[in-house]
């Protein structure tokens, strides 16, 4: 299953504050705030991440996210739902996935 438009837009935005806020003055970090609120980790969305990643053009150096930032998921345990619901589909489209 694909990404929803709200994860997409929500891995834009934490992968952007993770390569800016630390380095430049002022940039907002509502992604962070919310993953630090909802007590989620990288770790525990990894699969989202990954996915968004390999989307787009460079994954290491994202652009600023031209949509304003909406969280992707109403709670903690919905995204690392989510996140469990992509690698159950990564397993069954491939079985020798140890990584799934």
């Amino acid at each position: 299953m694909p990404l929803a438009r709200q994860e997409k837009n929500f891995v834009d935005h934490l992968d952007y504050e993770s390569t800016h806020a630390p380095y430049e003055e002022g940039v907002p970090v509502p992604a962070r705030n919310w993953m630090t609120v909802h007590r989620v980790t990288e770790r525990e969305i990894e699969n989202i991440l990954t996915i968004r990643r390999r989307e787009r053009k460079d994954p290491m150096l994202p652009e600023k996210p031209l949509e304003p930032y909406t969280p992707g998921w109403k709670t903690g345990e919905e995204a690392k739902m989510r996140n469990q619901e992509l690698a159950e589909e990564a397993e069954e489209a491939d079985p020798t996935n140890p990584k799934a």
